[in-house]
C-alpha cells in the first residue's frame, strides 16, 4: 500500500493538512451477509443521517466489489465494500513536542493537544 507524504499548510499558531483522497474499504462481516447495504451502513457507521448513506450508495461513492449498486444491494459473503472522500483533518497547533523530564523509566512531552 502507498503511504501518503501529507503536505501542511502553516497560518500561525495553526498547521493544516491539505484536502487529500482517502478510501475506506471493509470486507463484509459474517453479521452483515444477506442483509441490505443500507441497512449495514446506517446502524453500524452512525456518523451521518441515513440520507447522506443513501446519497453515497445511489450516486456510486460507495461501491460493492468495485461496482455501482443500489442502498437495497443484499451483502454476501465475500463483498467489498469501498467509500472513497475528500479528507479534510482538523487543524492543530503548530508547536514542536519539548521533552520536558526523561530517565531510565519515563519519558514527559509537553505536546499540542491532537
Amino acid at each position: 500500500m502507498e503511504h501518503m507524504i501529507p503536505k501542511y499548510i502553516i497560518k500561525p499558531p495553526f498547521r493544516f493538512v491539505e484536502q487529500y483522497n482517502y478510501t475506506f474499504k471493509t470486507h463484509s462481516k459474517k453479521r452483515w451477509f444477506n442483509r441490505r447495504l443500507i441497512d449495514i451502513i446506517s446502524s453500524e457507521f452512525r456518523s451521518y443521517p441515513i440520507e447522506y448513506y443513501k446519497e453515497i450508495i445511489n450516486t456510486g461513492e460507495m461501491t460493492v466489489n468495485g461496482k455501482m449498486v443500489t442502498e437495497n444491494y443484499i451483502v454476501l459473503d465475500s463483498d467489498v465494500i469501498i467509500h472513497s472522500i475528500a479528507k479534510i483533518e482538523t487543524p492543530i497547533l503548530n508547536i514542536v513536542p519539548k521533552i520536558i523530564y526523561e530517565d531510565d523509566d519515563l519519558v514527559v512531552v509537553s505536546k499540542p493537544p491532537d
